[in-house]
């Protein structure tokens, strides 16, 4: 076979190594966002606690509870039944959950520009100040339209998405 037998050798191995640098890349990946992911978790929880502070005065009787890996704001209205939304991370740390009344809300972890972790919806980048807003909207007024909405704004050039 002489050196036919080496090209197919080399073939060979060259996806194997390609498949090796693919792993360990996700591995790195995933470590990157592993470190960073508690520190997203909280700071969506602390934007999340801004909405309570501004909602309570406004008339929503909103209490925070629970424990750092799942946590809860129960809403107690003066008629009706008490509602509870929950805020948790999945175990891989790669996903925010929140829920309530059968609904659910998911957000991931990723690598954005630049190499830093953020956290996205839908596959777009989004701060932690919208995904409390993203939460809490639907939760506080369930009532109203949720779904995806474009601006007037979309026809002068601008455009703004609502992400639910």
């Amino acid at each position: 076979m002489g050196t036919g037998g080496y090209w197919v050798y080399h073939q060979y191995m060259s996806w194997i190594d390609k498949r090796l640098e693919e792993r360990d890349e996700l591995e790195r990946r995933n470590r990157l966002i592993d470190n960073h992911a508690i520190k997203i978790y909280m700071a969506v929880w602390d934007e999340m606690m801004k909405v309570v502070q501004e909602a309570l005065p406004k008339g929503f009787p909103l209490s925070p509870g629970g424990s750092l890996q799942e946590r809860t704001v129960l809403l107690s209205p003066r008629s009706g039944s008490p509602r509870t939304l929950g805020f948790t991370m999945r175990d891989n740390r790669r996903e925010i959950i929140a829920s309530w009344d059968g609904a659910e809300l998911q957000f991931s972890l990723d690598i954005c520009d630049g190499g830093v972790v953020c956290i996205k919806h839908n596959n777009a980048q989004i701060s932690e100040h919208e995904v409390a807003r993203l939460i809490f909207d639907p939760f506080l007024f369930p009532e109203l339209d949720h779904t995806v909405k474009k601006s007037a704004h979309s026809s002068s050039g601008f455009q703004s998405t609502r992400l639910i």
